[in-house]
């Protein structure tokens, strides 16, 4: 079973980087093309995870597209329910999950936690889907790191939060298959990651602790202050095989895909 993931940052117009030139049409558009093509490292994949791919109540654009192209190329798609003007929020989830292989069931929760930044006006969250093959998938994007509206102690705590949500989550069925992917905002090698995956009890890893970053300033649009490996696969009675960084489609995002494959333990 080969998943790839990828933060595509893709917000709808008007907002975050929509002055700075983010090419969001021809990097989608690339996107499709691979999708559409099974023979492409990316469409070869049989389960696509997406994280900031988002839909505000004026914009659906981009989802659309990614639902328009997975119903003409045989791929099943889940992705949030859609937000409402009255709601509060200006954003869905951003998260989108498209595979090849049936899904039996799907969910998304929302975080109980989530406290004050840009992605504030978000419906933040994670995606629980549940393939016919009996492996479980967890597709999420949690809170980014420290700005100047958030010191970094606050932002640290605030993904242990989400964390422990995501975990009281998945600790109902311990002994099912399971892998947790996403932009998990939480760097590689350090002490918060380390953290992550003991109390996860999640110790099957995708990405090797080898200071490959998975986040680059390959486009000039970039926005990142420091070049940081922040997006995980790990997971639970499943091992990770031909795990492989992306980064000729650096062109795609500011995150390069991962791509990997996984074996029932």
């Amino acid at each position: 079973m080969k998943i790839t993931t990828l933060n595509m940052c893709l917000f709808p117009v008007g907002l975050r980087h929509c002055l700075r030139g983010t090419n969001k049409d021809a990097r989608l558009n690339w996107l499709i093309e691979l999708l559409q093509n099974q023979t492409s490292d990316i469409g070869s994949s049989d389960v696509v995870c997406l994280q900031e791919v988002f839909s505000s109540w004026y914009s659906h654009k981009f989802t659309n597209i990614i639902k328009r192209c997975a119903k003409e190329n045989n791929w099943f798609v889940f992705l949030a329910t859609s937000i409402r003007c009255c709601s509060g929020l200006l954003l869905d989830s951003g998260l989108m999950v498209l595979s090849r292989i049936p899904i039996k069931t799907s969910e998304f929760i929302q975080f109980e936690y989530n406290p004050g930044c840009v992605l504030r006006l978000a419906n933040k969250g994670f995606m629980h889907i549940e393939f016919v093959n009996g492996v479980h998938l967890i597709n999420c994007h949690l809170h980014p790191f420290e700005n100047s509206l958030m010191t970094e102690k606050h932002a640290i705590d605030t993904r242990e939060k989400q964390l422990n949500e995501i975990k009281n989550y998945i600790d109902e069925s311990d002994d099912v298959p399971i892998i947790l992917t996403g932009d998990f905002n939480i760097h590689q090698g350090s002490q918060e990651a380390e953290n992550m995956k003991n109390f996860l009890k999640m110790p099957n890893e995708a990405i090797i602790l080898n200071n490959e970053n998975t986040v680059h300033h390959e486009n000039n649009w970039c926005t990142h202050c420091e070049i940081l490996c922040c997006d995980y696969a790990i997971g639970r009675n499943v091992d990770f095989h031909k795990v492989e960084l992306l980064k000729h489609h650096g062109d795609l995002s500011d995150h390069y895909p991962i791509s990997f494959d996984v074996k029932l333990a």
